[in-house]
């Protein structure tokens, strides 16, 4: 009989910016050399770690 595995996905935030910068909270990007210095990462809940944004 096939077991079910339940996939646990965590909310994680990221930075679209150049840097690609990742955290576990919610902050602006911290990188001086980042395009996107200052700005808030966006919530993402991806499971294969491509951080990809969400289709509309």
């Amino acid at each position: 009989m096939p077991r079910s595995i339940n996939l646990l996905f965590m909310e994680h935030f990221v930075c679209r910016g150049t840097c690609g910068g990742e955290s576990d909270i919610k902050k602006v990007c911290e990188s001086e050399d980042c395009n996107h210095a200052g700005m808030e990462l966006e919530s993402c809940d991806c499971a294969d770690g491509t951080h990809k944004p969400p289709l509309d």
